[in-house]
């Protein structure tokens, strides 16, 4: 999918009112794809359940998410009132 295609979805996650549960395994977010999704799930109240992990070693689990600068984004996510109450 990649950044381009996780912003799609961010797009989507904005203005959804139904959706529980999400999986980007290994979809190479790369860390711009990363803060789209995480800056929509600060206003998205539904989903609970989000699984951004990455591919299994040698690529290492935070391949997906573009690094620490994506881990960032992830942090600062969790940091916000929600509803999310599952991350993978």
């Amino acid at each position: 999918m990649g950044p381009e295609g996780a912003k799609a979805i961010a797009d989507a996650l904005r203005v959804n009112g139904s959706l529980t549960r999400i999986s980007l395994t290994a979809n190479k977010l790369e860390e711009e794809g990363t803060k789209a999704i995480c800056q929509a799930l600060e206003q998205n109240k539904t989903l609970k359940e989000l699984d951004i992990s990455g591919e299994p070693e040698p690529f290492g689990s935070m391949s997906n998410i573009g690094g620490s600068t994506g881990a960032k984004h992830v942090a600062k996510m969790l940091c916000l009132p929600g509803s999310l109450t599952h991350l993978k």
